[in-house]
C-alpha cells in the first residue's frame, strides 16, 4: 500500500482496510482473514485532491472530518493547547 503520511484505518466491521494514496485519493481494501488471510485488489472510494485542506482526520466509524482553508485565508499563528484535560477540570467545581 502507498499510504499518505501514514493515514490508514480498519473499518469498523473489521473487513476492510482503508487508506490514503500518494494521490490523496482514498482507497479500500477488503481483507478476509479466514480460511485464509487474502487482501482484494485496492479500489478507489474517492479523492481528496480538490480539497483545499488544512488537517484531515477520520471519526472511528470511518466518516471524513477535514478541516477547510478558505480562499484568501493566511495562518498567522497555531495555538496549541497542553495539559488540556488538567485544564478542564481545574475549572469544573468538585465533584461531589
Amino acid at each position: 500500500m502507498n499510504g499518505h503520511d501514514a493515514s490508514s484505518w480498519w473499518s469498523t466491521d473489521e473487513k476492510e482496510i482503508r487508506y490514503i494514496d500518494g494521490d490523496r485519493q482514498v482507497m479500500s481494501v477488503h481483507v478476509q482473514t479466514k480460511p485464509k488471510v487474502s487482501v482484494s485488489l485496492p479500489k478507489m472510494l474517492y479523492s481528496l485532491k480538490e480539497l483545499k485542506t488544512r488537517a484531515f482526520g477520520w471519526d472511528p466509524d470511518g466518516r471524513l472530518m477535514a478541516v477547510m482553508e478558505s480562499e484568501n485565508e493566511r495562518v498567522s499563528k497555531i495555538g496549541v493547547v497542553v495539559n488540556f484535560l488538567d485544564e478542564v477540570r481545574a475549572k469544573l467545581p468538585a465533584a461531589k
